[in-house]
């Protein structure tokens, strides 16, 4: 197919955009409606009243910062050991992000990562349902679809009202 005719299919194709980023070298996607801010990952403190829960300052509230290699690779418990969370982030030498997500109730949590995230334009085409099709992929939790890039990388579509939950 020449060119020209490429790009006027891919024009007329509907997208949706994405954020995407790496937890434990897996490719994931939110929607980028779905994150309110990308910022840099601040000091992160446990609850005094739940200690094992985290928390950090956004625009001057208390936000609970979610494990997501925890959430995503782990066990379904949210209670992790805070000591050893915390030191995971504390020890990396590079800048560190949160994004600020907005769930149910309009509450915020972060998802700290590790880089900054990329913005991707997605054919709507090409997102599938995250199915038993895929043998010898380790599907995370809290993923329903998914879509393969041009070089063959597939990223995974959090379902963010579930992993909110």
């Amino acid at each position: 197919m020449p060119l020209r005719s490429r790009r006027a299919k891919q024009q007329l194709e509907p997208t949706r955009q994405f954020l995407t980023f790496q937890i434990r070298g897996t490719s994931f996607a939110l929607a980028i409606e779905s994150v309110q801010r990308v910022v840099p990952l601040g000091e992160v403190f446990p609850d005094p009243d739940h200690p094992q829960i985290r928390l950090t300052r956004y625009q001057d509230q208390t936000i609970r910062v979610l494990d997501g290699e925890q959430q995503l690779f782990g066990k379904r418990s949210r209670t992790v050991n805070t000591q050893t969370f915390l030191q995971k982030w504390e020890l990396r030498d590079s800048q560190q992000y949160l994004l600020v997500l907005e769930g149910p109730n309009q509450t915020l949590s972060g998802l700290p990562i590790t880089r900054q995230p990329g913005v991707r334009r997605i054919p709507l085409s090409k997102i599938e349902p995250v199915t038993q099709s895929h043998p010898g992929q380790n599907i995370p939790l809290f993923v329903q679809q998914m879509f393969e890039t041009a070089e063959e990388e597939t990223i995974f579509l959090i379902a963010l009202d579930r992993f909110l939950s």
